[in-house]
């Protein structure tokens, strides 16, 4: 049998992976203004396209999300493993139709 059981509570929940074409969070018809999250059970990491920066917050202190750490210094190694563990989702999760399947 395929998959895995998703209430199995001795394993921790993969990250969420979120990506908004900006379409219903900027009204941005053309989606020029994209955000990709990546949510973990500690943190949540945002980038926009075509913006500098992001948004990184620790939800256990700042559950309402009002402390942005991206600039903190303190928090340089947490943003980057995120930023890592983001590159890594998005390859789990890409589209593997498109993958080759025989070799010519």
């Amino acid at each position: 049998m395929q998959g895995r059981d998703l209430f199995d509570a001795s394993r921790p929940a993969p990250p969420v992976l979120i990506e908004d074409a900006g379409i219903h969070v900027f009204r941005d018809g053309d989606a020029e203004t994209g955000i990709t999250t990546l949510v973990t059970e500690e943190w949540r990491l945002s980038l926009f396209e075509g913006a500098a920066g992001g948004e990184l917050y620790r939800l256990a202190e700042a559950p309402h999300e009002t402390r942005n750490l991206w600039d903190d210094p303190a928090h340089r190694d947490d943003k980057g493993a995120l930023l890592e563990a983001l590159a890594r989702r998005m390859a789990e999760l890409r589209d593997r139709r498109l993958s080759a399947t025989a070799r010519a």
